[in-house]
């Protein structure tokens, strides 16, 4: 996956579009997107934005379960109770 941000900027770059380094933006699973362009190819991006994007995978794993629990605790009573059309 992180390949596919790499090669649209040498993409843009070699269309002459866009040139380096330039900045990277993401949102989520963009965001991680972002650090990773940053980390793993810092000669295409001057600057990385992460906006709620994943930096540490333990802590991603945890929340996420932590997130499942309460929905599930949520939605319970409302899975058990038929609803009236």
């Amino acid at each position: 996956m992180q390949d596919d941000p790499t090669d649209a900027v040498k993409g843009a770059v070699v269309e002459r579009i866009a040139d380096t380094p330039i900045a990277i933006f993401g949102v989520s699973y963009g965001g991680y997107a972002a650090l990773a362009g940053a980390a793993f190819t810092p000669d295409l991006y001057r600057c990385a934005i992460d906006l709620c994007g994943p930096s540490n995978v333990a802590t991603c794993i945890n929340l996420s379960r932590h997130t499942e629990d309460q929905v599930d605790m949520e939605c319970a009573p409302r899975k058990s109770r038929p609803s009236r059309l």
